[in-house]
């Protein structure tokens, strides 16, 4: 099961993605911390999330792309989900036809067989908290 949600934020593509890109997920008002546990350079890092709910999860990054902005993260263990496996990958793109920096985000989830709608619903909500932090953060005002 997947769920999709995007949005367009006043900023350059760059910005967004420079964030991604270093596993900072600070301006998300959900996140109290986040910490790379596993050096590396890309591919194989483990991040944990720390969420102000004391969530914890742990995700393994399993793709990034550079040249696309895209970065894309397995959950590898979680103190609250109830799903078998679940992947994170958050695209950027830049808008081409602005007067001002803009791009659009597109984050895509996937789930396992075993997600319910309550889930589903949780990581749409989520998502969208999550853009209009993005807008807060890296948005022109």
């Amino acid at each position: 099961m997947r769920v999709t949600e995007s949005c367009v934020i006043s900023c350059a593509a760059a910005d967004v993605y420079d964030s991604l890109s270093k596993f900072d997920f600070s301006f998300w008002s959900l996140v109290e911390s986040s910490a790379i546990v596993r050096e590396g350079n890309g591919i194989g890092i483990s991040v944990v999330l720390t969420f102000k709910d004391k969530t914890v999860q742990t995700f393994r990054a399993v793709g990034m792309d550079d040249f696309r902005r895209s970065v894309t993260l397995e959950l590898v263990d979680s103190t609250a989900t109830t799903v078998l496996s679940l992947i994170h990958c958050i695209s950027v793109y830049p808008v081409t036809k602005s007067d001002t920096p803009t791009c659009f985000v597109e984050w895509e989830t996937d789930f396992s067989f075993d997600a319910g709608q309550d889930v589903l619903q949780d990581s749409r909500y989520k998502k969208l908290e999550a853009f209009a932090d993005m807008q807060r953060v890296f948005g022109k005002k």
